[in-house]
């Protein structure tokens, strides 16, 4: 899937998406099994260090935003994005991972 309008940084051993219009990331979209959606979702913020909204600690803040599927069908996503501080500081001096793919990033040879 692609997530409009926004920009992805390098980070310590994973990446930031940060908001940004004009850009896109590509990433994965995964749908929890019926029942499982709860239990996903606290993995997941767990996963991201998200406390809840405007928590001080959030390494991301956890938005809703429409991603588009591979046929441009736009669906109604749960998105990590960089924290306010933190995206800042990646605008301001962090490396941008041209194109958005993060695993595209990782696997380009080294020059």
């Amino acid at each position: 899937a692609v997530l409009p309008d926004a920009a992805l940084y390098d980070g310590p051993g994973y990446p930031f998406a940060v908001h940004r219009p004009g850009s896109a990331v590509v990433g994965e979209l995964i749908t929890a099994a019926p029942g499982a959606y709860g239990e996903l979702l606290a993995a997941l913020d767990r996963l991201e260090e998200y406390g809840g909204p405007g928590r001080p600690g959030n390494i991301y803040d956890r938005i809703a935003r429409p991603a588009l599927l591979p046929d441009g069908t736009p669906v109604r996503a749960w998105v990590y994005l960089a924290a306010p501080l933190i995206a800042r500081d990646l605008r301001e001096s962090g490396t941008e991972i041209a194109g958005g793919d993060w695993f595209k990033r990782r696997s380009a040879p080294a020059e």
